[in-house]
């Protein structure tokens, strides 16, 4: 197990080595994930989009550096021609890196709260659903060593369809390295909106905007998640 150090992101190149043979049904995998335990074998996991993975590799750190519920990102390999005598398959080879989830609570209002939640936002993608946890990815250029503190503001008179404002603020003390564009990866519990909003049948349906900065004229901008796509979500 390797540990990644964020927030600075790249494009990573990994050798996996280990139990594998040529031939086998190897992926390699890039995913936001979930520290769980399994409490058959008390064993640490980590819950994907696509399945959870027994991460025995995590044993050492678990309930030190990292703890059930955590949210991070992981690069691993799975070799699906070797389950477990369960059926479980293993995480190989685990890089990862904890992702952020100090975020403030989702508040009404859309965009218009405090005035400090006004860092542009670059460019946003990811946007992946563990759980409750849903998880981004967005650029901001700002001072190497700079604090954020991150928002999710909505309109509370959208019951159906309702826009989701991420917005960012510095914290204090403000950062004095040199500037850079950095990736960053955050999650949000997004459990009280699920609840809220859902439908009937447990859909949940929103789209998802950031501030992009601010036209000639004062007036603020903003770009839409994915073109504007709406993002439609089955609550179990």
């Amino acid at each position: 197990m390797k540990k990644l150090v964020f927030p600075i992101l790249g494009v990573l190149m990994f050798g996996f080595s280990g139990c594998m043979k040529p031939g086998d049904n190897i992926s390699n995998l890039e995913l936001p994930a979930i520290v769980g335990v399994s409490y058959e074998t008390f064993q640490p996991t980590i819950i994907t989009s696509v399945g959870t993975f027994l991460a025995t590799e995590l044993q050492s750190v678990l309930y030190t550096e990292l703890f059930e519920g955590d949210a991070i990102w992981a690069y691993f390999s799975v070799n699906y021609d070797q389950p477990t005598a369960s059926g479980e398959y293993i995480a190989y080879d685990l890089y990862y890196g904890k992702v952020e989830t100090g975020w403030t609570q989702a508040t009404v209002g859309g965009e218009s709260t405090a005035g400090d939640f006004d860092i542009p936002i670059e460019n946003m993608w990811v946007a992946d659903l563990v759980g409750n946890m849903m998880f981004f990815v967005f650029e901001q250029t700002v001072p190497t060593d700079q604090k954020m503190t991150y928002e999710l503001t909505y309109d509370g008179n959208e019951t159906s369809e309702p826009e989701i404002f991420i917005r960012a603020r510095k914290d204090y003390p403000k950062g004095s390295a040199s500037v850079g564009t950095l990736q960053y990866p955050f999650a949000f519990n997004m459990s009280s909106f699920f609840m809220t909003h859902k439908d009937s049948d447990n859909w949940v349906r929103f789209k998802i905007k950031y501030k992009t900065g601010v036209d000639d004229e004062g007036i603020d901008q903003y770009d839409s998640f994915n073109d504007g796509s709406l993002i439609e979500i089955k609550i179990e």
